[in-house]
């Protein structure tokens, strides 16, 4: 019992998750250091807490979650208990002083920066934007970015790699694998990874809701990442879907193609998968036992799920009820989600997630309910073409033309959407809150990835075929 208590302290040990860093090239930067070098562009500061002005001086939020206000234009760093203080450049304190009465003051709480007003500021880049126009021109010559630790990259490709590790569980990669995969490679085994994804996610989601276990404790960690800042941290979501979505792929096609390379997709998948669990330890979001947790949490559902995976399609894509368990299932979960102790970006992450699925089966049920679709007379396994140069070709025209039509339907969307809505609601559109309220954000969400996931399958592959450039067996992956 000893033994395995001491593993368990090991995994949620963030002394653990700091050392990876150190070793894989992140290195704190001392005091001294960072104020000798705060002007250096290399010198970065994760984004934990906000450096600002307040009357003339700079603002430190290193103390215990509370807001230090500095005086005679002096930095203090709080969190290294030090009395060491740097004089600011006279001009760059004057041009300060003069813009007092136009800075927001800002201040840090349970962990996120949070205005007075009680926006919440989840970015360097909004706290930077947040700051008027004099006060921008005052620290042109000197940056301060957020963070509770000044910290380094010394080592670049670590830093790429384990970049692109985490992006391959966010945002922009679902949008360009979903689109790839509909458009280039196999309709059946993309609306079954959709849907595996959705349930994955939904139910992990509301577990680290539930659990409200938090993230790895900054220091000793440096955190590289703001988008999910305020969320919980077990189980990791990344590691949820990059268990699921690489391993699901390896299992749906190694039998429906000929002379499949099982090995090179075996390799694929553990890749895959490994990459981005250290990802999120390097990145300082996860301790290693969030990854372990969301790893195993993936494998259990993919165990409960994927037996029923070809009656669940079926019923969705043929069915003539389906529709209206398609647009109302995610509104009820989304609605019976955990309750939030306060605001982060789980639910309308969640109900995103939820919607792209809905679309994708919406726009699919289209298809066969008009007759577009028809099972193939060839049954599977298929042979493998896509290392042709034609449809190598294709696929990277296939590609660029719907990523246009989506992206701009998306932004175009995005802004009528919240438009409508504020208007409907009688709501401030410029207000950094408005996007927070329920009444906003689940519609918002779910009407943007909902209409987008469907142009995908429905819209652009019509837009392929009258350009001539489909792909002959999409309407036959039934």
């Amino acid at each position: 019992m000893s033994y395995f208590a001491e593993l368990l302290n090991y995994t949620l040990d963030p002394d653990v998750v700091a050392k990876f860093q150190q070793a894989c090239g992140l290195k704190v930067v001392t005091e001294s250091e960072y104020l000798e070098n705060s002007c250096s562009e290399r010198v970065t500061v994760s984004e934990d807490v906000t450096h600002q002005c307040s009357n003339g001086h700079v603002l430190n939020d290193y103390s215990n979650g509370k807001a230090t206000p500095v005086s005679n234009g002096e930095i203090h760093n709080s969190y290294y208990q030090c009395t060491k203080s740097v004089q600011l450049d006279s001009e760059h304190l004057q041009n300060m002083a003069n813009t007092e009465t136009e800075v927001t003051r800002l201040k840090h709480r349970n962990g996120f920066v949070q205005h007075e007003n009680g926006s919440v500021i989840t970015s360097p880049l909004d706290v930077r934007d947040s700051l008027p126009a004099k006060v921008k021109a005052a620290r042109k010559a000197c940056i301060i970015r957020t963070g509770t630790i000044p910290y380094r990259v010394e080592n670049n490709f670590l830093y790429y790699v384990f970049s692109f590790g985490a992006g391959l569980g966010n945002g922009i990669f679902y949008i360009l694998f979903y689109s790839f995969s509909y458009w280039n490679i196999d309709a059946v085994i993309t609306r079954k990874i959709c849907l595996l994804w959705a349930i994955c996610m939904y139910f992990g989601q509301a577990t680290k809701d539930i659990l409200r276990v938090p993230r790895p404790k900054s220091p000793p960690v440096v955190r590289l990442e703001t988008r999910y800042e305020l969320e919980y941290g077990m189980p990791s979501t990344h590691a949820i879907c990059g268990t699921a979505i690489p391993f699901s792929l390896l299992i749906f096609t190694v039998e429906r193609y000929q002379e499949y390379p099982l090995v090179l997709g075996v390799v694929v998948a553990c890749t895959w998968c490994l990459l981005v669990c250290l990802s999120r330890i390097y990145l300082g979001m996860h301790n290693i036992l969030d990854v372990l947790v969301g790893v195993v949490f993936a494998v259990v559902m993919m165990f409960l799920i994927m037996p029923y995976l070809d009656v669940m399609d079926r019923f969705l894509l043929t069915n003539p009820m389906a529709p209206f368990f398609i647009l109302s299932a995610p509104v009820i979960i989304t609605f019976v989600y955990p309750k939030l102790d306060t605001w982060s970006t789980a639910r309308g992450d969640t109900t995103g997630i939820v919607s792209i699925c809905a679309g994708c089966y919406f726009g699919s049920w289209l298809n066969y309910a008009q007759g577009f679709m028809s099972p193939s007379d060839i049954l599977p396994p298929y042979p493998l073409t896509y290392l042709q140069v034609e449809v190598i070709v294709y696929s990277f025209i296939r590609l660029v033309v719907g990523l246009v039509q989506s992206v701009a339907g998306l932004y175009f969307l995005k802004f009528v959407t919240y438009a409508a809505l504020c208007y409907i609601f009688k709501l401030d559109s410029k207000d950094p809150k408005t996007k927070q309220k329920l009444i906003v954000e689940l519609p918002y969400k779910y009407i943007t990835n909902f209409v987008v996931s469907f142009n995908t399958v429905y819209t652009t592959p019509l837009t392929f075929c009258l350009l001539g450039i489909q792909r002959l067996s999409y309407y036959s992956e039934i």
